[in-house]
């Protein structure tokens, strides 16, 4: 895990700090001293930097706005709401507070890392044909999740192995050599895959390849350079399109069930609006833009909710979070009469004092673990659970390190549970603790389970070692629990 700050670095922070201050704005000064924070405290040699990109996308929904509107000069909705600046600080506070939380968890436990040289475990021809069935099977998966209520989430948590597959495949053309043409396409497919879906399915194969690319960039290689402008690229006009053509899509699934079941004609439909969304002017592509960092930055309504808590609204005394506890303890296979989470639209209504669209539109406005721990507390009170969660989250990393001794098994598994687990500052509190509950118990179960088979030899024989299923050495250091003095320098840059 990461290093402590040193003198020198501090200082160095601190200056940048004014310096940063004097040309835009100290609080947005202070939004990149906490991302310097989470880089620095959380970077894991040997594995994808997953816990600080998460925590870096939290980080965006907190301030990214602001720190647009001010680089770019526009103006967006939440700029206007009286206590969005202090929504923005108890937001950064919160997000540093995950991840020393995250730093202190991982370091009581101790975080073991990945041998170097490993040889691969999992042949060629047994990814791509898991690859295959899974992407082929997903629809049929989820479908018949819906149809058992008690086994919902646990069918779902399981079916994520898929995201853990796809890692693998984006590594298998990375690692290595930078494959770009097979690479592009895989994630082209991804990407096309994700815009037939409901929702933003696209965001986690952007994730996950960035997180690949991370491991093996190498800055004086054109091609690395390249792929990772071509990604960065694609993230942000896929997010533009998408906000751009979503509200239609989705109200013709909502309304045509034939359609919403039919992933060919999802996929022409969508096809045909991006098509015209590309064939419009540049001012409403600047719309959409404005429209996707808006959505992005989710404080407009919790910044409505502190204006109100306590002046005209009293706190709830731990109503939220001590829910949310009662909830995930409580499973539906054992407590299958257990009520439904409230919609998170009902908590802006109550909190926030505005109407807008819940259940009975198909939707749902988000509220956030941090505007819900305040709610609950208030400041300083709110940090409690806050610290306590990053703590539960770094030890449960550093356990999954030591339980998962399999490379091909353990980086995935960590890659897609803490950053699925992790990356949404949007989530509630009872959302967020059952999601990651339910993806350590059922989907680290399966993966715990399939690594013992594996390599007993009870799921076929392991791939014969060679150059290209080897584990590439600069990936997984051979190095056991946090000192950085047990580091040598790399070919790559360590992740």
């Amino acid at each position: 895990m990461g290093s402590r700050p040193t003198l020198v670095e501090l200082i160095g922070v601190a200056v940048g700090w004014v310096a940063l201050s004097l040309f835009t704005d100290s609080l947005v000064a202070s939004s990149f001293a906490v991302l310097w924070l989470v880089w620095k405290l959380l970077i894991v040699p040997g594995m994808p930097p997953v816990l600080p990109f998460a925590l870096s996308f939290q980080w965006f929904q907190a301030c990214g706005g602001m720190i647009y509107c001010v680089f770019f000069d526009r103006d967006l909705p939440t700029l206007h709401v009286p206590e969005y600046r202090t929504m923005v600080v108890l937001s950064l506070a919160s997000v540093a507070l995950i991840a020393i939380g995250i730093w202190i968890g991982s370091r009581l436990l101790g975080v073991r890392h990945y041998p170097a040289g490993a040889t691969s475990v999992i042949s060629r021809q047994q990814l791509f044909t898991a690859y295959v069935v899974l992407t082929v099977s997903e629809g049929s998966i989820n479908q018949f999740a819906w149809q058992y209520p008690m086994l919902t989430q646990a069918i779902i948590a399981v079916a994520l192995i898929r995201l853990g597959v796809l890692y693998l495949m984006l590594r298998h053309f990375s690692s290595p050599t930078l494959r770009m043409a097979p690479l592009g396409l895989l994630l082209a497919f991804e990407i096309a895959l994700g815009f037939t879906g409901f929702f933003a399915s696209f965001r986690e194969p952007l994730a996950i390849a960035a997180l690949v690319l991370y491991q093996v960039f190498d800055w004086r290689r054109g091609e690395h350079m390249a792929a990772v402008a071509s990604l960065m690229l694609v993230a942000v006009l896929s997010g533009t399109v998408w906000m751009g053509v979503r509200g239609q899509f989705r109200a013709e699934q909502i309304e045509n069930t034939v359609f919403a079941q039919s992933r060919s004609a999802r996929f022409s439909r969508m096809a045909d609006l991006v098509s015209a969304w590309f064939s419009r002017g540049g001012g409403e592509a600047w719309y959409d833009m404005d429209f996707f960092v808006d959505r992005m930055w989710t404080v407009y309504y919790p910044s409505l909710a502190l204006a109100r808590v306590p002046n005209s609204t009293p706190h709830t005394d731990g109503r939220f979070v001590t829910g949310a506890v009662k909830h995930v303890t409580m499973p539906r296979l054992l407590f299958p009469d257990k009520p439904e989470l409230p919609s998170d639209s009902e908590k802006v209504r109550e909190f926030s004092g505005v109407w807008v669209a819940g259940r009975d539109e198909g939707t749902s406005i988000a509220f956030g673990y941090v505007i819900e721990s305040y709610v609950d507390y208030g400041v300083p009170r709110m940090f409690i659970p806050i610290a306590i969660y990053g703590v539960f989250m770094g030890m449960a990393f550093a356990l999954f390190t030591r339980w998962i001794r399999t490379a091909e098994f353990g980086v995935p598994l960590l890659t897609v549970v803490f950053w699925l687990g992790l990356y949404l500052f949007e989530e509630s509190w009872a959302k967020k603790l059952g999601d990651n509950l339910t993806m350590f118990l059922y989907l680290g179960g399966l993966v715990f389970l399939l690594e013992r088979l594996m390599r007993s030899g009870r799921l076929g024989e392991a791939a014969a070692p060679s150059p290209e299923a080897r584990v590439h050495a600069d990936l997984y250091p051979a190095t056991i629990g946090p000192p950085a003095a047990h580091l040598s320098p790399r070919k790559h840059r360590s992740a």
